[in-house]
Parts: structure tokens; C-alpha cells; sequence
């Protein structure tokens, strides 16, 4: 991988890592206990270590800088202070999601409003009215992406490249309706929508003709010029330019749970704990970087995540819960979870499980401090497989803050069936 400044050497002790995240040049993890350990360029502090200790539930990257969302809501930004992102808008704490463009950023409060601030020359910080009812946010170069509860979309900021051409990333196409989720890449944006349609407009992707609608369609990502939609059977489906093998998705193609696209490589997580990587093993330099090679032993994966050219994943053999929840016996032949997918998420889930007898189930969520987030009753369930959701929200219907979370499904004798998961929001 691209590792001219240090940004693909972990510090040490290289374990306990649960979230991950990039900037430009610089690398970032969010350890079990909330430290934030950072890497690579440090030309304005960016790696410099987060004030406030071991409280930390995300973080984000952009060009010379790093925010970090702690778990009570408050968000601290190192780095770069020529845009003023460090002067996070007040009052500073109860914030549920942040995301990063190049010089902007942008942060979720818990009553649907978004706050924007950095750069402002494309207007990325302007965010339109009525500014309500966000439920998810995402930032490119010089725009920002936001969807609403309603299922649209409300985009502004820059709508040409960084060399000046008209890309229009800021134009959501109509009808603008039924969205589900949304990714940003530099100048491009994707939405996914409830039947199953990927909607896909700015610069490179949108000269490429996206999938056929599919309602099992879970989860995109944009990379440079192409793009990656997962599906709830566990297949990929890659779109756009081809030119190093980026839209050839290695077989079997089954068993996926999570996807993360770089500029011009993939990286497929399997429910096994198996990764594959695939497309550029350059970068735009052409100097070998090898981001589509997996480094060995390859199993134990948790977590991915891919930036521009370098490939970043958690093994979870190294992961420890602190303090460890107390946990219940699995017995497959009662209750079982199956799978939770995507995993990591934003802003639904999709667990699947099954009952060996009719019984009432429940759906319970706790942090990784042990604490209840959020108890659903499922009802009473025949015999069978079954699937239900988490849509990232409190038992108040507040959007809870990205991180990892134990998802758990019980039967009515209490017997329960478990798997962490990761929001990214």
C-alpha cells in the first residue's frame, strides 16, 4: 500500500481496534476502551492525539485534519486550522454522526438538523432549509450529501471537479423520492433506493449505466469511477470503469457482509472472516502499493475500510470488549443468529436468525460498556427463519452515535443468540 508518510504503519500495540477511518494521508482507529490512535502525515497535527482520553465513538478524515466524535455527543477537530474547522458549532455535545470532505465538515445533532462548517467557497457549509429531518449525512471534495426521514436527498456545494469541469454532484436527479442510503465519494454521489435502484450522478460514475433495480440491494459504495452494491444473499454486483480489474469480483461471489471501494480497488468482507481485495495494486503515480493484496494469516476480519489507494481491516481476534458484557449460552437449536448485515452499517441493519419452536422473541441492543440501548419485541414468532431491523436509533427514537454495538436476539426463555456489529454513520 501507498505508505510514503507512514499511513499503513499501525503504532503499537497493534490490537483492540473496533472503528477505522482516513484522511488524505493519514490513518485513523478507534480502540475498544474510545482512544483514538492516529498515523501517516502530521504536517498540521492531524495525528497528533485527541484531547479528552478514552472516549471515543468515531472518526473522520479529511485533508490535513481529523474529527473525532466522542460518546456523549461532543466533537473534537485536530489538524489543519486554516478553514477554522476546529471551531465546532455550539452548544458542542449531543452530536449522533460526523463525515469529512477535503477542508469541510459536517455533523448530525439528535433532533434531525446538520451542522456545517470549514471551507465554505462552494457553499458545502451552507446546509439548505428547512434543515430538519436528517437521519444520515455524507461529504465529498467540496459537497454534501444528506438524507432525509422522508427518503430524499438534499445536496449542495460544489457541482464541478477539482480541475474545474461541470460534474453536477450536487444535483439529486428526480424524482427525488424513496431513498434509503446514501455514499459520496470526491465528486460523485449514490443513492440507494427502497425498490432497489441506484441512482448515481457527478463525475466518472455517471457516464457508467448502474445495476438493474433489485430490491436486495443493501448496502453502495462509490469508489473513483466505479461502484459496489451488496446484496442481502451475500453477492456483489460492480459497475463502471474497468480498466485494472475493479468490476471483476473474484468467486465464489457469495458470503459477503460488508464492501469498502478505494480509487480504483475493492475490498469484500465474508461472513467467514475472509477478506478479498480487488482491481489497483498502483496508485495514480503508478508505483506499486499493493492495496488488492491481503496480507496473511487471512481470516479473523471484522472491520474494513479503504481509502483512495491503501486498504485498512480489523481482525477480531485482536478486539476485546472492556468490560465484558456477561454472556448468555448459545443454543443453536433454540435460537440463532445468523447474520447481520451490511456489517459495518449506516443506517439499517438487517438481522437474520431462526427458531427451532413457536415462542415470543425480542430484539435487544447494548453498547459495548453493557449498557441497553434498545429492547424491541418482536412478538410471537412461528418456527423458522425470520428476519427483522435496527435502524440505529435509541427505545427514545434518537439516532445513536457510530460504533459498535452488540446486537442480540432472545426467545422467552431467555436463552439468546448474539453478534457485534458497526455503525458508521
Amino acid at each position: 500500500m501507498d505508505c510514503n508518510v507512514g499511513q499503513c504503519m499501525v503504532p503499537p500495540p497493534n490490537v483492540d481496534f473496533v472503528a477505522l477511518a482516513a484522511g488524505w494521508y493519514h490513518s485513523l482507529g478507534v480502540k475498544s476502551n474510545g482512544e483514538v490512535l492516529a498515523w501517516g502525515a502530521n504536517r498540521y497535527g492531524e495525528s497528533n492525539g485527541m484531547s479528552g482520553g478514552h472516549e471515543y465513538a468515531a472518526v473522520a478524515g479529511g485533508d490535513g485534519f481529523t474529527m473525532g466524535l466522542r460518546a456523549n455527543g461532543r466533537i473534537e477537530v485536530i489538524g489543519d486550522t486554516r478553514n477554522q474547522m476546529h471551531y465546532v458549532p455550539a452548544p458542542n455535545y449531543g452530536y449522533t454522526a460526523i463525515a469529512a470532505g477535503d477542508d469541510h465538515c459536517l455533523a448530525l445533532r439528535p433532533d434531525g438538523s446538520v451542522e456545517a462548517w470549514g471551507d465554505n467557497s462552494d457553499q458545502q457549509c451552507d446546509v439548505p432549509e428547512p434543515n430538519t429531518g436528517f437521519v444520515a449525512i455524507a461529504a465529498g471534495r467540496a459537497h454534501s450529501l444528506c438524507l432525509k426521514a422522508d427518503g430524499t436527498i438534499v445536496a449542495w456545494g460544489s457541482n464541478y471537479t477539482e480541475s474545474g469541469f461541470p460534474a453536477n454532484q450536487s444535483n439529486v436527479p428526480n424524482p427525488n423520492e424513496g431513498f434509503l442510503a446514501i455514499a459520496a465519494s470526491r465528486d460523485n454521489s449514490v443513492g440507494l433506493k427502497q425498490d432497489g435502484t441506484i441512482v448515481v450522478w457527478g463525475s466518472g460514475l455517471n457516464s457508467y449505466e448502474p445495476p438493474a433495480p433489485d430490491p436486495a440491494f443493501v448496502s453502495v459504495k462509490s469508489g473513483g469511477r466505479h461502484g459496489l452494491a451488496l446484496r442481502e444473499d451475500g453477492s456483489i454486483v460492480a459497475w463502471g470503469n474497468n480498466g485494472v480489474g475493479q468490476c471483476d469480483v473474484p468467486q465464489p461471489n457469495s458470503g459477503f457482509v460488508s464492501i469498502a471501494a478505494g480509487r480504483s480497488h475493492n475490498l469484500g468482507l465474508k461472513a467467514d472472516g475472509t477478506l478479498l481485495a480487488w482491481g489497483s495494486n498502483t496508485n495514480a503515480a503508478s508505483y506499486v502499493t499493493n492495496q488488492s493484496v491481503v496480507p496473511e494469516p487471512n481470516g479473523g476480519y471484522f472491520a474494513i475500510f479503504a481509502a483512495n489507494d491503501r486498504s485498512l481491516a480489523i481482525q477480531n481476534h485482536t478486539l476485546v470488549m472492556e468490560p465484558p458484557r456477561p454472556q448468555t449460552t448459545v443454543f443453536a437449536a433454540c435460537i440463532e443468529l445468523h447474520s447481520v448485515m451490511p456489517n459495518p452499517f449506516n443506517p439499517t441493519a438487517t438481522l437474520e436468525f431462526s427458531t427451532a419452536s413457536i415462542g415470543s422473541v425480542t430484539l435487544e441492543v447494548h453498547d459495548l460498556l453493557g449498557r441497553l440501548v434498545r429492547r424491541q419485541v418482536l412478538g410471537v414468532l412461528p418456527a423458522g427463519r425470520h428476519r427483522t431491523r435496527w435502524n440505529g436509533v435509541d427505545d427514545a427514537g434518537r439516532n445513536v452515535a457510530s460504533g459498535s454495538y452488540v446486537l442480540s436476539v432472545r426467545d422467552g426463555s431467555d436463552q439468546e443468540s448474539s453478534c457485534k456489529a458497526l455503525l458508521l454513520r
